[in-house]
């Protein structure tokens, strides 16, 4: 009673000294009264029993799709008991159609929700009796197959949109348009375009196939476009360019025309401006560029038979040069006068680029008002 009440005796005395109780616990009994736990693992897989992706071919995949059905018919015959339809048959136009129209169906499947929020109004697409989305239009009257008149619907990222495109390139290897509006007879595969053009790119008979441009050899640059240590414009080309309409009076105006001289080597550029297209002017505005820029020792230019069947007005203005005149007016200032060759525009091509440059400035600062007398 005592011990009841006050405790057992060691409880009096200091921990140090209390009793250890060295109990030994069975690990059996202890995990019996644990909850089992069961690791449960389920994978939903769906395999498809004809994968598209390892076809290279559309007739192959519709054929090899087709005898899968034929052979799903013939074991669905047994079972019921029914007549087995003969195995050894080359395949109907009818199963070769419901072949397509799986697959059909098939590449569908990512349309259905967008077809639904009405993203294709403009095609008009409606579903038909066998559930394929096909395309409307206005041609219902048209006498020609259903097909042709609704085709079907494709995503452009689906394997057999790419099948089809190129099964209907390879026969002709025709073009990228050709080959879309082939394709259309039956099926509208978004994006197209881009499809057919990527199939004809990807073609390897067509690569061979096509024409092999002949490419040019560039001759070495002149001695006159390769001389560093020479002053600007030391070689020199020149360019007539315009006209300009100008405002010479209160209610006359006047055709100006723009003197483009260009150094060779350092691509400097000095404008002039010439009031009429005579002999006597362009030997103005070449005192004018002499008296700034100094006197080059070779200029370069147009002879004018170029301008054949250009505008009337650069005619005018060429056919008023005498080439004399100019080879005596530059010999007397030490400077050799070279024409290019007649018909051969390219030669003098570092000022026609310039002058391409130099009209697209003007037009940019000045627009299509009238100038001013200059």
């Amino acid at each position: 009673m005592d011990e009841w009440m006050c405790g057992p005796n060691f409880l009096h005395l200091n921990e140090q000294e209390w009793p250890v109780d060295k109990a030994t616990i069975d690990q059996k009994h202890e995990n019996l009264e644990r909850r089992k736990t069961q690791t449960v693992l389920v994978i939903n897989m769906t395999v498809t029993p004809i994968e598209c992706e390892r076809f290279s071919k559309w007739r192959k995949l519709v054929r090899v799709t087709a005898y899968v059905f034929r052979y799903v018919q013939i074991l669905k015959s047994k079972l019921m008991k029914a007549s087995i339809p003969e195995d050894d048959v080359t395949l109907t136009p009818a199963e070769l159609e419901k072949a397509e129209h799986y697959w059909t169906k098939e590449a569908q499947k990512g349309l259905k929700s967008r077809f639904e929020k009405g993203e294709f109004k403009t095609l008009t697409p409606f579903l038909d009796n066998k559930g394929i989305i096909r395309v409307g239009g206005r041609v219902e009257n048209l006498v020609t197959s259903y097909e042709s008149k609704h085709p079907a619907l494709l995503p452009a990222s689906h394997h057999i949109a790419l099948l089809i495109t190129r099964h209907v390139h390879e026969i002709g290897h025709p073009g990228v348009e050709t080959t879309t509006a082939k394709t259309r007879r039956k099926f509208w595969i978004l994006q197209g375009h881009r499809l057919a053009k990527t199939v004809k790119h990807r073609c390897v008979k067509c690569r061979s196939a096509e024409c092999k441009r002949e490419t040019q050899k560039m001759a070495d640059w002149p001695s006159s476009r390769l001389a560093p240590h020479t002053p600007p414009f030391y070689y020199t080309s020149c360019d007539y360019f315009g006209p300009f309409q100008v405002k010479v009076g209160r209610n006359k105006r006047a055709k100006h025309y723009g003197v483009i001289f260009t150094c060779l080597n350092t691509r400097a550029v000095h404008l002039e401006i010439a009031t009429d297209c005579s002999t006597m002017e362009f030997l103005h505005v070449l005192r004018r560029f002499f008296a700034v820029r100094g006197q080059p020792a070779q200029i370069l230019s147009d002879n004018g038979t170029q301008f054949v069947g250009a505008q009337r007005e650069l005619r005018e203005m060429i056919s008023g040069w005498s080439e004399d005149e100019l080879k005596d007016f530059c010999a007397e200032k030490r400077v050799q006068w070279k024409f290019i060759t007649p018909g051969a525009p390219h030669q003098n091509g570092c000022a026609e680029s310039l002058v391409k440059s130099a009209k697209i400035a003007i037009k940019k600062a000045i627009g299509f008002s009238v100038y001013g007398r200059l």
